[in-house]
């Protein structure tokens, strides 16, 4: 949502050229930085804090536990990037590469 709302801040700039000026109190951080950043000017309050705090994907991998108490995975899924991602089994590491190509992306629009 964030992204949606700073295009359509630039948007809005554009077609009424005027500038937008954001003020900021309290904490600006991920998406409200984002959004943040789409304006000519940022306004804080001295005791607000502002940045970015990064892209993260928290995942944990269960698949060795199922198999210890010996639980099939039986999931069903259509399209080759589906499951990508699942916790029932080992990411291969084409997954692991395009993952994390994805954080890249998106940390990059973070800056």
């Amino acid at each position: 949502q964030s992204a949606i709302i700073q295009r359509a801040m630039k948007r809005l700039s554009t077609h009424h050229d005027v500038p937008i000026y954001i003020f900021v109190e309290d904490v600006a951080a991920s998406g409200g930085y984002m959004i943040a950043c789409g304006a000519e000017e940022i306004i804080v309050d001295p005791s607000s804090v502002v940045g970015n705090v990064g892209v993260i994907r928290p995942s944990v991998g269960i698949h060795k536990l199922l198999d210890k108490w010996g639980i099939e995975n039986q999931t069903r899924t259509m399209g080759a990037r589906k499951e990508i991602g699942a916790i029932t089994r080992p990411e291969t590491p084409q997954e692991q590469q395009r993952l994390d190509s994805l954080l890249r992306q998106l940390h990059v629009e973070f800056k």
